[in-house]
């Protein structure tokens, strides 16, 4: 197995850990906002990357867009379908990679993706890919966690007990930068604009925060099977309880861990 394909497998494992539906509900509105960025509605054929548990997909489907969704992990699409039969809407679930999305070229006409494509380890070839995708005049609208912000440095407590990612995959983190996003679309003819978001996600308590990333976020299970045979385990557990014991707590002793991200808008040539 390669390199890529590694992380690919990794983040296959990652990401079907665990079960993201509770932390999706607190970044829906990030999706309506991505819905309404693409002017998805009846008529629009629309494609999810990274769909994950179809947080963006089902809103899509809801105002009409005939819409597939796309993620690397089974286990997320089994999500997926369960709360579109829930909310009573079609969709088409894909498992498929960002980096060769299973849509032929030019079939689309609005590409979306919420803290997903990110996580692609080559930028540039999942940047081509939405380009490739997109018909003539077609809109994208693609939701990146900002480096600076809390959630980089979230995730930036668990990086810090795992083995470094290979080389060539660059920080999922680099999509919420601008001349870093200008780089990867060059050449694609895709016209790019940039608008700054933020949303808070919300926990009844620190612990509560603690909890629940320990027993239910993907990214740190499967970290947790990594690290647990070797004795590392606790020490990541520790940081985490850490970072959210340094978040305000509001009143009443909920907390907040404030989400500033950036929409990635564009729009195909012709």
């Amino acid at each position: 197995m390669d390199e890529l394909e590694s992380v690919r497998a990794a983040q296959r494992a990652m990401w079907g850990a665990g079960d993201f539906t509770p932390f999706a509900a607190r970044i829906r509105p990030v999706g309506a906002r991505l819905v309404r960025a693409v002017g998805a509605g009846p008529g629009t054929e629309l494609l999810d990357v990274g769909c994950g548990t179809g947080n963006v997909a089902i809103q899509a489907a809801q105002a009409g867009a005939r819409v597939t969704g796309v993620d690397l992990a089974p286990e997320m699409l089994a999500r997926a379908r369960a709360q579109a039969e829930a909310a009573g809407v079609e969709v088409a679930w894909v498992e498929g990679d960002a980096e060769d999305l299973p849509v032929a070229d030019r079939s689309v006409d609005a590409v979306v993706s919420s803290f997903g494509c990110m996580f692609a380890p080559r930028h540039e070839v999942a940047a081509a890919e939405i380009a490739r995708v997109l018909r003539p005049g077609g809109r994208m609208a693609v939701a990146a966690w900002r480096p600076d912000g809390a959630i980089a440095a979230f995730m930036r407590v668990g990086a810090a007990h795992m083995p470094p990612p290979p080389a060539s995959a660059s920080p999922p983190v680099l999509w919420g930068d601008e001349a870093h996003v200008r780089e990867i679309f060059a050449g694609t003819g895709v016209d790019l604009g940039f608008e700054d978001g933020h949303v808070d996600m919300v926990f009844a308590s620190a612990g509560d925060a603690v909890r629940e990333h320990l027993t239910g976020f993907g990214p740190l299970l499967a970290a947790r099977r990594v690290l647990e045979p070797e004795g590392r385990w606790q020490a990541l557990a520790d940081d985490v309880a850490a970072f959210f014991a340094r978040l305000p707590a509001r009143e009443g002793g909920e907390v907040a861990m404030p989400g500033d991200y950036v929409v990635i808008t564009g729009r195909a040539p012709g």
